[in-house]
């Protein structure tokens, strides 16, 4: 019997202790990351690959979604551009799909891999994409944890987690600097470590959980808005341009934004249509406030979106309402409630301005090519030499090109048109509109410079004046 119960007792202990032994411990900056090993991978003939075949190289793991995450895919489109030309033999990067991507669950290993096979070969975004793509993470996101993305880790020559942050650094005078110092001075994301967790409310407010304020059931309506909250990516809960308000705290409906910009606020809660054309500034300084990375053409890109921009310029907001409450009603207070804190008036409203309108004939001698929907667009990025374009995604380029005024459709073709009909364009003609002119010409297609009655997204600081500008 003595045995038999020792036995039983040095089992569990060695199982305990096994268990141990297996717990992955997250690094941080400063700690020595081992040998990662990436076996699941696709975008390279080498398999397996070692973080030691990196040796002598600036690495940098870059976690994110792929489809479903366009922040994700545009940070590291950026990154593959720099690490094959201004940084070519200097960086690595590999593009690691994220645990929180696939979901609890998850798809089977097979699965992932026909996924991110058939992006990569598909989509338009996905064929640009010339990184390593590791798509079976297993460890790396516990050795990493990170409950937002895009999750960038940086790795030193010497194999050492150099700094652990957002996207906001990934731009070239950060990497110069990653080449060159052994320690850096970068704010460190963690929003893991923050305890943020974002299906409770922001404010605590009943910490001493007496009884009338016991349970969510008693607060009927609260809302806070914040500053800048360091270590936590962009984020936002309700996306109202079709996805409409969330449920998630006792069936009372709730909106959250995280470390927002001023025009993101404004334009995720008032604009009808993804158009960052049509936006008015009334302000002393526009850098206050157009994250969209110069695109109405009056600063340069790099400017917008730093690190230090984000702590000076971000802004978040945490409200809970009445399930009685419209979609609409809910908008309208969040919108009042963002212009007292920040002394705006944000709104829709008409105004009379200049416009590109695109129009068609229907005598055209050119008939439009009609393709499959899984055939990707040709023109997307600068350096394309041009292509097939739908004549929806055509106006939608046209709309986010930098300097460009509002697009009005007048085509007077359906939906399923735009989305099916191809038009054969350069990528030189989407610069000119005369020469863009001469291409779309024998689709019968035309785009004029006028005025037109349009409801604009407008922000005006209280008490601006036009000639302060």
């Amino acid at each position: 019997m003595m045995k038999r119960t020792i036995f039983i007792v040095v089992g569990i202990v060695s199982c305990l202790t096994l268990k141990a032994q297996n717990r992955i411990k997250p690094l941080q900056v400063g700690d020595k990351c081992p040998d990662f090993l990436f076996q699941h991978i696709s975008n390279t003939n080498k398999l397996p690959v070692r973080l030691s075949d990196f040796k002598g190289k600036l690495v940098i793991l870059d976690f994110g979604g792929l489809g479903g995450c366009p922040p994700c895919i545009k940070g590291a489109l950026e990154l593959d551009s720099l690490m094959r030309n201004e940084f070519k033999d200097k960086i690595a990067s590999i593009y690691c799909m994220s645990k929180h991507a696939w979901g609890d669950e998850g798809p089977s290993l097979a699965e992932r891999k026909r996924q991110i096979v058939f992006y990569l070969h598909n989509d338009k975004r996905g064929k640009q994409l010339h990184q390593i793509v590791d798509w079976g993470d297993t460890t790396l996101s516990d050795y990493f944890p990170h409950r937002l993305y895009p999750h960038m880790v940086w790795i030193g020559k010497d194999g050492t987690v150099l700094a652990i942050t957002s996207q906001d650094y990934l731009k070239p005078e950060y990497i110069r600097e990653a080449l060159t110092k052994k320690s850096l001075q970068w704010e460190t994301k963690y929003d893991v470590k923050s305890g943020l967790d974002l299906n409770e409310p922001f404010v605590v407010y009943n910490q001493m959980n007496t009884p009338y304020l016991n349970g969510d059931s008693s607060v009927r309506y609260y809302s806070t808005f914040l500053n800048y909250l360091p270590g936590l990516n962009r984020y936002s809960l309700s996306y109202f341009n079709g996805n409409g308000v969330r449920y998630n705290v006792q069936g009372k409906k709730r909106i959250v934004m995280i470390n927002q910009p001023i025009a993101k606020m404004y334009y995720d809660l008032l604009c009808p249509g993804n158009d960052v054309s049509k936006i008015i500034y009334e302000v002393r300084d526009q850098l206050r406030y157009d994250v969209f990375n110069g695109m109405l053409g009056k600063y340069k890109p790099n400017t917008i979106e730093s690190p230090d921009w984000r702590r000076k310029n971000t802004y978040g907001y945490d409200g809970i309402f009445p399930s009685s409450l419209s979609k609409d009603d809910i908008i309208k207070r969040v919108v009042d409630e963002i212009n007292y804190s920040l002394g705006l008036n944000g709104r829709m409203e008409q105004r009379n301005v200049k416009v590109w309108a695109v129009t068609s004939s229907l005598k055209y001698s050119k008939q439009f090519e009609v393709m499959s929907s899984n055939i990707a667009d040709s023109i997307y990025r600068e350096g394309r030499t041009g292509g097939y374009i739908t004549i929806g995604n055509l106006l939608w380029e046209l709309a986010h090109r930098e300097g460009s005024l509002p697009i009005v459709d007048e085509t007077h073709f359906t939906e399923e048109s735009l989305k099916s009909k191809y038009v054969k364009i350069s990528a030189a003609a989407l610069k000119s509109r005369e020469m863009l002119n001469d291409e779309l010409m024998p689709y019968g297609l035309s785009i004029t410079e006028g005025k037109r009655q349009l409801e604009m997204l407008v922000i005006t600081e209280n008490g601006y004046n036009q000639d302060e500008k």
